[in-house]
Formats: structure tokens, sequence, C-alpha cells
């Protein structure tokens, strides 16, 4: 538990929030903008694609201060689809089974996996070992 907060209190931390904000508001817009016209899993599988480049180019630089790398921009796929897989599911557990509307139903999902967003992209760029500096 104070490792977690540790996490929490680290300006890298902070910065991973700053980037998700900006990556999640753009990805909302073209999911509000696809589901008007298409199955919602379907928009948020557009839309969390076009995410995945913008968040990788704003995780190394901005928030991890890394540079980019063939290796990681290959690697860091991986861990939207644990992400997506986790997404979609929470997706459906929130439409169909809360009762969520589903333009609300994304906020639901980047809550939830946002702490699990964060340790994967710190490992995929930075690696096993990557320090915790600002």
């Amino acid at each position: 538990m104070t490792e977690l907060f540790a996490k929490i209190k680290n300006p890298e931390f902070w910065r991973f929030i700053v980037a998700g904000g900006i990556n999640s508001i753009l990805a909302y817009m073209i999911y509000a903008a696809l589901v008007a016209s298409a199955p919602y899993q379907v928009a948020y599988g557009v839309a969390y694609a076009a995410g995945i480049g913008i968040s990788y180019l704003l995780n190394a630089r901005y928030v991890f201060r890394e540079k980019y790398s063939l290796q990681t921009f290959f690697r860091y796929p991986v861990v939207y689809l644990v992400q997506y897989l986790l997404g979609s599911l929470l997706l459906y557990v929130g439409i169909e089974m809360l009762s969520l509307n589903k333009f609300a139903a994304p906020f639901f999902v980047i809550a939830v996996t946002i702490p699990l967003t964060f340790m994967l992209s710190r490992f995929i760029i930075k690696g096993r070992h990557g320090s915790m500096r600002t």
C-alpha cells in the first residue's frame, strides 16, 4: 500500500494523468462522433485504436521522459490490448448491467483502468528497473 501512495505522489503519475486526459478527450470525441451511427462496441474499438499512437507519443516523451524506440513502440500496444479487453468488459457491464448511459459509460471504464494502464505503460516504456525520476 505504501508503494502505491509513493507512485501517486510521484510527478510522473500526474504527468500520466494529464497526458491521459488529453488522449481520453480526443478518443471520446471520436467515440461520440461514431456512436451516433455505429454500435457502441465498434465506436469504442475505433476510438481506442486511434488513441494508442497518441498515447505512446505522449507517454514516452512527456510522462516517462524516454526516447522513442521501435522496440517500445511495437510492445506498447500490449498495454492497450489488456486495457481494451478489460475496458470492453467494463463497458458491457456498465451499459448492460448497470444501465449506464452509453455516452457516460466510457468515463466509468477510464476511471477503473487508469492505475493498471499507468503501471503497464511504465513497465513497457522504462523497463523492469526504470527509475522513478521526474
